[in-house]
C-alpha cells in the first residue's frame, strides 16, 4: 500500500524529471516503507523507464517492495 506520504514523494520526483518518466523503489524495513528516487537509464526516458541496477543492488533485495 503506498501512504500518502509515498504518493506525495512520487508526484514530487515525476515534476522534476518532468518530460521524461521517473523511476523508483519503495523498500520495507521492519513497520516502515520509504521511496527511493532511481536514475532512468532509458535510451527513450520521455516514453519509458528503466532504474539503473546499480542503484538496486544497494539494497536487499527481500527489502524492494515495488517500484515505480
Amino acid at each position: 500500500m503506498l501512504t500518502p506520504e509515498i504518493k506525495e514523494f512520487i508526484k514530487k520526483d515525476a515534476k522534476k524529471v518532468y518530460p521524461n518518466e521517473c523511476c523508483g523503489l519503495i523498500i520495507q524495513k521492519d513497520s516502515a516503507r520509504y521511496p527511493v528516487s532511481c536514475q532512468n537509464t532509458s535510451q527513450t526516458p520521455e516514453k519509458s523507464f528503466i532504474v539503473d541496477e546499480k542503484e538496486v543492488k544497494k539494497y536487499n533485495f527481500n527489502d524492494i517492495v515495488g517500484f515505480y
